[in-house]
């Protein structure tokens, strides 16, 4: 909104409520005559309205400190994505305002695909000369709401096909490779995260998943497929997340050397909770544990908010049969 429309909006507001409060103060101005305390005692009242009308004002008029954040995991599932989701749903942190950044060619997916762009999820092509500006216009376009912005470093899952290309990588760049993880990109990331710059209370929160149940040298992608998961329940029993955060303040996002130092020390961290799920099946040694149940938290309205959007079609299969 331009800030001539606010503007007028300010004074049209601020005028109407003043007047009303003359109005008020000038109907109750007889009563001075005949009870001079209680007149005092009217005017007070308006006084400690307008007051408070001012608070609303100002509090509407001024910059609002919203609540974003952007979370950075490992990939290992196609439906890690679904799980973080669920998590933020559980914690009730901006589970309506999720944003995923994506590989393009899930755009074009029938139906699921269809709902992403509604969703105004991100696709991106692995070009940056072309996601540059679709990464820069989208998140323009969300920087002054509050928003959770999801992406994976890694750009893919780990599987015997992204694995050697990492291994690859990391031997052209001379530098060490990881073994429950693939190389993290930079460019995306620290682009996003200069893109959102202007809001130095954003959170950059570390996820770290994990799945028990896979067998070893088994890959997590090939164990819990999709069709695994959704045809045979054949799907976690539990998911392990570990979590840390950082005020955007306090990351290098300056200097990209420093950035990338800043990620590979997060993935290096990955890397050593991972070695240690897979031998005690646990991501950290001590700290706090929360274990959180999947479930909806009011199952009556929550159940109706997630079928709802049956009800048209319902209508629709009703009348027909009706007429048909």
């Amino acid at each position: 909104m331009g800030d001539s429309v606010k503007g007028i909006k300010f004074w049209l507001v601020f005028i109407i409520a003043t007047l009303n409060i003359n109005l008020a103060q000038i109907l109750c101005y007889p009563v001075r005559f005949y009870n001079a305390q209680l007149y005092a005692s009217i005017i007070d009242y308006s006084k400690a309205s307008f007051s408070k009308f001012l608070v609303i004002l100002l509090n509407l008029q001024g910059r609002k400190s919203v609540q974003q954040s952007v979370i950075i995991s490992n990939h290992l599932l196609y439906t890690d994505w679904i799980y973080i989701w669920t998590l933020l749903y559980k914690l009730n942190t901006n589970a309506d305002k999720l944003i995923i950044i994506l590989k393009h060619s899930l755009k074009h997916i029938p139906i699921l695909g269809w709902g992403m762009q509604f969703f105004n999820f991100i696709f991106l092509r692995r070009s940056w000369s072309t996601d540059n500006k679709v990464l820069t216009n989208q998140l323009q376009s969300i920087s002054n709401d509050p928003f959770t912005l999801l992406l994976f470093p890694e750009g893919t899952t780990l599987s015997n096909e992204s694995r050697p290309k990492s291994v690859k990588f990391t031997q052209k760049i001379g530098t060490q490779d990881f073994k429950h993880l693939l190389y993290p990109r930079v460019t995306g990331l620290l682009h996003s995260l200069r893109s959102l710059s202007h809001n130095p209370k954003l959170q950059v929160v570390d996820a770290t998943l994990a799945y028990p149940g896979i067998p070893e040298g088994v890959y997590g992608q090939d164990w819990y497929t999709l069709k695994n998961t959704f045809l045979k329940s054949v799907a976690p029993d539990m998911i392990h997340v570990h979590l840390s955060s950082w005020s955007l303040s306090d990351i290098p996002i300056d200097d990209e050397d420093k950035f990338t130092q800043w990620l590979l020390q997060r993935w290096q961290e990955k890397e050593q909770r991972l070695d240690l799920f897979h031998k005690t099946r646990t991501l950290q040694s001590g700290g706090e544990f929360k274990d959180i149940p999947i479930g909806l938290s009011d199952p009556l309205s929550h159940t109706l908010d997630a079928f709802i959007y049956f009800i048209p079609i319902t209508i629709v299969y009703i009348i027909c049969r009706i007429l048909i």
